[in-house]
């Protein structure tokens, strides 16, 4: 962790982003094994500078961190109208969660910003709750973005299903690699069954909840629930296309061997009945 700038009551500015592998002479903030191999690092900066740009990469993003026990409300209503800037083309809404502690204990999320208003000691566990979510639910976020972008293809594909022409077997290789995005979708949504349940790091009975209610805020149950079914549907599609697909392919093959047996089988018909018409004299 880095800190900048003067120290400044009750407030701090951080911003979590997620990379490979942690940059020489730095220390993760956390490690994520699934559903791929990230580390999470940390930077603060405390200050009265706030960050203007609100562009960031997901799943990193940036948080303005409030001590709920020193700040007033000037400095609540900053922070909200720093998540939601009026002047923003695309204002997207957040999600609040509600703390115990009063109507002064809150976190707000929305895609590359967070603002967290809880005491200074809970920060950190509040942070780490908030990465493993954030990470988790944009990488189900991607998936459902995958599906829903493939669904005229495989509305496309649903009649190989059913029935293969010859032209058909011209797309076995997209067929093929299509059969294989799906299967690592499946792998990938399986790897993050787990992590979108529950938070994968020790936290502090607050932040255990604040994770509870996270998921519940963004509906990841149903979500995770849906995205399995929907992966199924497409599972059944490819799944019934390469069978009938290479049942269709074994068929011509099978189709052309036979021909070719009766061809041969016929060619020596025919130099049998030459040699018996030539041995008896006929011509």
């Amino acid at each position: 962790m880095s800190t900048e700038g003067p120290a400044d009551e009750g407030i701090a500015f951080k911003r979590v982003t997620f990379q490979t592998v942690p940059p020489l002479g730095t220390t993760a903030f956390l490690t994520f094994a699934h559903p791929e191999t990230r580390v999470a690092l940390l930077e603060e900066k405390r200050g009265a500078e706030w960050p203007t740009s609100h562009l960031v990469a997901e799943p990193d993003f940036n948080c303005i961190c409030i001590d709920s026990n020193r700040v007033g409300s000037d400095v609540v209503q900053r922070a909200e109208e720093w998540i939601h800037p009026k002047s923003a083309l695309n204002n997207t809404s957040s999600v609040v969660v509600k703390m115990a502690g009063g109507m002064n204990t809150w976190v707000r999320v929305k895609s590359g910003q967070a603002v967290v208003c809880l005491p200074e000691n809970e920060w950190n566990d509040a942070l780490t709750a908030l990465a493993d979510f954030v990470f988790h639910e944009t990488e189900l976020r991607r998936l459902e973005g995958e599906i829903a972008a493939e669904w005229s293809r495989a509305e496309k594909d649903l009649p190989l299903a059913n029935d293969v022409t010859p032209e058909d077997l011209n797309r076995l290789g997209d067929i093929g690699a299509m059969t294989r995005s799906v299967w690592m979708r499946r792998i990938r949504l399986s790897k993050l069954e787990r992590p979108l349940t529950k938070c994968q790091f020790p936290l502090a009975p607050s932040a255990r909840k604040l994770a509870v209610r996270l998921r519940a805020a963004f509906d990841i149950h149903d979500r995770a629930e849906t995205l399995d079914g929907q992966i199924e549907v497409y599972e059944y599609i490819y799944e019934m296309a390469n069978q009938r697909m290479g049942e269709y392919g074994n068929f011509r093959k099978e189709y052309l061997l036979e021909i070719l047996i009766i061809f041969l089988l016929a060619a020596e018909l025919c130099v049998m009945i030459a040699d018996f018409l030539r041995n008896n004299h006929v011509f």
